[in-house]
């Protein structure tokens, strides 16, 4: 697929050097995209390459092809309001080149053509309405929107050959470059330079520009983006006479990852024996919850490609948290290990660590962490070190901010690492608002991420902000693979935030099992005046692995249900534990039940007095 890379300005016949990118990719699980704008340059003050830009990017995570196609077709309201003066400039067309599964769809949105022949003549006003043309091929072709007029006979004719030839992607690029130029010596409004990229069945992808006397930055829409959430910033070189040279995209790659049941299906039958694939499959399946399917796949992908590191390191871990077999874990971690890149060598080191973490191992885990450190910073290493120092060391509280420092330093918009610096600042004594500013920021450009949405949800708990929380939690449930126990736990937290019924908040954190359900539970059952079923559900939780602010917690409750006066709880707490331990309890759940109106007086007293006590006491974190 290929789009001269300049729009032009229908009125004047000039090359617009906006929205140069032209072709914008779009990937859900039900389908692969390209669209690309030709025809009117603007949009009101809106490129119209950036409009369709924006229209894909809202398209939900479960979208289809015909969502995709309807999305574009309302590009009829931005026509209307097209000022009468220019109505007979508004041609538009959208071109697509889509595939679903493994089979390949052309389709285009217009106003003004159609695959089959152009439905409006030269001289006539187009409307604002668009129509949709859909083709689904069988074997190679060539089809052409904008000026099909500039394409010759014999022009069609070798490309057309070329495709039918089966050419590397990179020689039909090249070859339709030339066409695009060839076209542009026939009309004024088709520039030379074009941006063409191939697209295929397998995910697999390829993007080159071929420009022509370039005079400003071409940077493809989607690119930007990308480079905008990791917080990267490109700078231009600098002439011998100071000023900036633009800059320039040389070509792009890309491997397009779209999970879903159906896609893998597909994929299977191109592509049977690709261990990728397979470790690809068993990473989806883990994340849907179905660990004895993901264990499969990793182990064909092993099977497969027994050096495939990556599928050793994902059955090691699937084997380790979801079936607790240990040796079994260990014997793929080592696999894993064998890794001769370093860098990822290190990455399976610290997602060791996290495992012997969890375990309560937390001396193999620190000496796992060191020498995963050792080197240069690695955003996913240093931050799991920093989250283990801040859940399981909170006395090296310092050494976690310097970790996080440095990551934020290299990736200023790394979602872990922006969520771990939150609570370092938290801890620290900064009000919950304030230490949550940059989590919140860029919760409002990514929606999409789930532990953003996550964490924006709790510090506006922390902040005692129950409609933020709110807020954030609607947003969560749209974003897809998001466990039960989080969507569970968050929601009853909210509903004791409404003062929803104390049994039906209950009943929403049965609804999944995790530490932190089960502790609500304990608690919502003391507080209810049933110590015997508080004392049962403590019994389910172990201690060992546990981090520091639920230790804390198991410890207070324990105390709560054996009848303990406030002050004791204060004191033996401070004494069993050190100050930093004490800070990193979170006291949330407590708070709102000190508040619901079904919990008995007394209860609501003491948990609010003990609060209050308990916070009072600590010494935040040193920065």
């Amino acid at each position: 697929m290929t789009c001269d890379f300049k729009l032009t300005d229908a009125r004047t016949s000039k090359e617009i050097s906006v929205d140069t990118h032209k072709l914008v990719s779009v990937h859900r699980p039900a389908f692969q995209a390209l669209v690309g704008a030709t025809g009117l340059a603007r949009l009101g003050r809106q490129g119209a390459a950036d409009w369709v830009a924006e229209a894909t990017g809202d398209l939900p995570h479960d979208a289809t092809l015909d969502d995709l196609l309807n999305a574009l077709k309302r590009v009829s309201e931005a026509l209307d309001n097209v000022p009468l003066a220019i109505h007979r400039f508004r041609r538009l067309s959208l071109v697509v080149g889509a595939i679903q599964g493994s089979q390949s769809v052309i389709a285009l949105v217009s106003n003004f053509q159609s695959f089959r022949g152009t439905f409006l003549s030269p001289g006539e006003t187009p409307s604002a309405e668009m129509q949709v043309d859909v083709i689904r091929p069988s074997k190679p072709m060539l089809r052409v929107a904008g000026e099909v007029a500039a394409i010759r006979k014999e022009d069609r004719k070798a490309a057309e050959a070329m495709l039918r030839a089966g050419l590397e992607g990179a020689v039909i690029r090249k070859r339709l470059a030339g066409l695009n130029k060839r076209a542009a010596a026939r009309v004024v409004t088709v520039s030379e330079g074009c941006y063409a990229a191939s697209q295929y069945a397998t995910g697999n992808g390829a993007a080159e520009p071929h420009l022509v006397e370039q005079t400003g930055d071409f940077i493809p829409l989607e690119v930007k983006r990308m480079f905008d959430q990791i917080g990267m910033q490109l700078r231009p070189a600098v002439r011998p006479d100071g000023t900036t040279a633009p800059i320039q995209m040389r070509g792009s790659t890309s491997v397009n990852y779209a999970p879903s049941q159906s896609f893998f299906r597909e994929q299977f039958k191109l592509r049977p024996d690709d261990s990728e694939l397979w470790n690809n499959y068993g990473a989806y399946e883990d994340s849907e919850g179905r660990a004895e399917s993901a264990r499969r796949a990793f182990e064909k992908a092993l099977s497969l490609k027994p050096d495939n590191y990556f599928a050793a390191r994902n059955l090691g871990n699937i084997l380790w948290r979801r079936f607790g077999e240990r040796v079994r874990a260990q014997e793929n971690f080592e696999i894993a290990l064998r890794e001769s890149d370093q860098n990822h060598r290190r990455d399976t080191l610290s997602l060791y660590a996290e495992n012997l973490a969890m375990e309560g191992d937390l001396d193999a885990a620190s000496r796992y962490f060191g020498e995963a450190m050792a080197g240069e910073v690695l955003p996913v290493v240093a931050t799991r070190y920093a989250a283990f120092l801040l859940d399981h060391r909170p006395q090296a509280h310092g050494d976690a901010v310097r970790a996080v420092k440095d990551v934020l330093e290299k990736e200023p918009n790394y979602v872990r690492a922006v969520v771990v610096d939150a609570y370092c600042r938290l801890r620290q004594g900064e009000p919950a608002a304030s230490a949550a500013g940059d989590l919140l920021a860029l919760a409002a450009r990514f929606p999409q991420d789930a532990d953003l949405m996550i964490n924006a949800a709790c510090f506006s708990l922390y902040a005692d902000d129950c409609h933020a929380a709110e807020k954030y939690f609607k947003r969560l449930r749209r974003v897809k693979n998001v466990s039960a126990e989080v969507i569970h736990a968050l929601g009853g937290i909210l509903m004791l935030c409404r003062a929803g019924p104390v049994a039906e908040v209950v009943d929403e954190f049965e609804a999944a099992d995790g530490v932190a359900c089960v502790m609500n539970r304990a608690l919502l059952a003391w507080a209810g005046g049933d110590g015997d079923r508080a004392r049962s559900l403590l019994g389910e939780v172990a201690a060992e692995g546990l981090p520091a602010s639920y230790r804390v917690e198991a410890h207070i409750l324990s105390m709560l249900i054996e009848g303990a006066e406030v002050g004791n709880v204060i004191q033996d707490s401070r004494s069993r534990f050190d100050g930093y331990s004490l800070r990193a309890f979170d006291p949330t759940v407590m708070v709102l039940a000190s508040r619901h109106p079904d919990i008995p007086i007394e209860n609501r007293e003491k948990l609010a007095d003990l609060v209050d006590k308990l916070h009072a006491s600590c010494e935040p974190f040193p920065g």
